[in-house]
């Protein structure tokens, strides 16, 4: 208190003033704040991190985080159908007796592999063009052209192509080659 009167600042107020400039205890200079609030109150946005907007905001990221999921899902699982219809497609081929037979076999079988999954009239087959003949690779390539943004009230923004390559051999006494007694094959062909 000392200090601050050799600098000529005035002393601070301690005590209470009665409004007639004496020293008595009346009401103190500022009235003390009550430590429970007895009304509510409304409180700014000081300290705030964030407000009402942001909940918009997260149901549209969570809309949109959704349908990237659901679109991913859906070329994983085409990709499944069509490796499933690969499979098909080589199981009748390679157990056909001909060339001709064997397409048409191969053809229904992967369309009707395709059909069962939900896939009707888009997948493209290219049907093998190596020999046929017993122990030969017999290898298909089947494509689908998948929606890439697929959403509500849209008719869907871009495709992409899910493609499964699949060989295998020709069953090696099957009718392609004729019985093997016909042949004069002893044993397996593949040897």
């Amino acid at each position: 208190m000392g200090a601050s009167l050799i600098r000529g600042e005035p002393a601070p107020r301690t005590g209470f003033r009665a409004c007639d400039g004496s020293r008595r205890r009346t009401e103190p200079l500022h009235k003390a704040r009550p430590r429970h609030r007895t009304k509510p109150h409304r409180r700014d946005e000081r300290g705030q991190a964030a407000g009402i907007e942001t909940i918009p905001f997260g149901i549209l990221v969570f809309i949109a985080g959704t349908i990237l999921a659901i679109n991913v899902w859906a070329v994983v699982d085409t990709r499944m159908a069509v490796d499933a219809a690969a499979h098909a497609y080589l199981r009748s081929y390679t157990a056909a007796s001909s060339r001709d037979v064997a397409r048409l076999a191969g053809d229904a079988a992967a369309r009707h592999s395709l059909e069962a999954r939900g896939i009707t009239g888009t997948a493209t087959i290219s049907a093998p063009t190596q020999v046929f003949a017993p122990c030969r690779v017999a290898e298909v390539t089947i494509s689908v052209q998948v929606v890439a943004i697929r959403a509500p009230f849209l008719e869907g923004i871009g495709t992409t192509s899910v493609r499964a390559r699949e060989a295998e051999l020709i069953e090696p006494f099957s009718a392609a080659g004729g019985s093997d007694t016909a042949l004069g094959i002893v044993g397996t062909p593949c040897e």
